[in-house]
């Protein structure tokens, strides 16, 4: 059991850093992890994740790369259990 857990852990931490790797780019840069949490600065880049958040953008975003780290989490119990069977 506890070996199952931990591979879930992993596939979903791999699984939410493959998502920001191919989902988290905006013309070729990638968006900070705290703008994609909501935490933005007072500054003109924070004015603009705001701006683009009120777009939808990284709604977008964040729903792919919570996705990514669902299919993580899925691809982490099938192996945890074909693991156990063995």
């Amino acid at each position: 059991m506890k070996q199952s857990f931990i591979l879930i852990i992993v596939f979903l931490v791999v699984g939410l850093i493959v998502g920001y790797i191919v989902f988290g780019k905006i013309n070729n840069k990638y968006v900070s992890i705290l703008s994609l949490l909501g935490l933005h600065k007072d500054t003109l880049s924070g004015f603009l994740n705001k701006a683009g958040d009120k777009f939808g953008v990284f709604d977008k975003m964040r729903l792919n790369i919570l996705l990514c780290g669902l299919g993580g989490i899925i691809g982490g119990i099938i192996i945890g259990s074909l693991s156990k069977r063995r």
